[in-house]
């Protein structure tokens, strides 16, 4: 780096999570230099809730042990599973999660989606517009968990 130059920061915010509390502080360590605020999680639902609020720039894991206890609390399948979805349900389902994880406040989640809360609007008057054509054709399709409260509030 040339002189007078100076270096960007790598992230303002990081999280550290562990269900071992002293491999969290290992992580910790690894990250000390860095000129960001540093925070450690202990509780798994607060992660998940800085994971799906994206109030992180980055989230460290300690993965041991957490994979099937996250895919449980986020309610997905198996990673296999989602290979075979096609994209348009995968985006279906994160954002009922994000619906889900704001309590229903659609500027929010709009917001945390990246996307213009009319856009939201479209999407989620879109699924509730397939479910009902699936409903007229007899055939019944499970809405993703959170679905009833989120069209509930439009």
């Amino acid at each position: 780096m040339a002189k007078g130059e100076r270096s960007m920061p790598l992230a303002n915010k990081i999280f550290v999570y562990s269900d071992k509390g002293e491999a969290a502080g290992q992580l910790e360590d690894c990250i000390r230099g860095f000129p960001c605020q540093v925070d450690r999680i202990k509780d798994f639902d607060q992660l998940r809730g800085f994971i799906e609020g994206g109030l992180a720039d980055f989230v460290l894991l300690d993965v041991r042990g957490i994979r099937d206890r996250f895919l449980r609390a986020t309610g997905e399948d198996e990673p296999e599973n989602l290979l075979d979805l096609p994209l348009a349900e995968i985006e279906k389902r994160h954002i009922f999660r994000v619906l889900s994880s704001t309590g229903g406040n659609k500027t929010r989640a709009a917001k945390i989606l990246g996307i213009d809360t009319k856009t939201l609007y479209n999407k989620l008057k879109s699924y509730q517009v397939g479910m009902i054509r699936s409903r007229n054709k007899g055939t019944k399709t499970a809405a993703p968990q959170g679905a009833g409260e989120a069209n509930s509030n439009s």
